[in-house]
């Protein structure tokens, strides 16, 4: 019996010590980050140029990303070499 509590016990703190941590990842993962200073989006979210500025920095990371995958579109339609066996 006292075996059988002990057991208990032990996987009552193995348990709880698992909850603890995998919340404090939880938390540290979910919280904000801040801005670089190097970012391309800007720190006052609320006037029209920065909005327009970051509309600007998104519109150049689309184009980007378009031509990206304009080349593995074109990788993906490649017609196969025929392999001698």
């Amino acid at each position: 019996m006292k075996k059988a509590l002990w057991v208990l016990v032990i996987v009552v703190i193995v348990v709880l010590g698992w909850w603890y941590f995998s919340n404090r990842q939880s938390s540290v993962l979910t919280s904000p980050t801040p801005v670089p200073t190097n970012s391309p989006v800007s720190v006052n979210p609320t006037s029209d140029s920065a909005l327009n500025s970051d509309a600007a920095a998104l519109d150049a990371q689309l184009n980007t990303v378009n031509s990206d995958l304009s080349a593995v579109d074109k990788g993906l339609a490649d017609t196969p070499v025929p392999q001698v066996q």
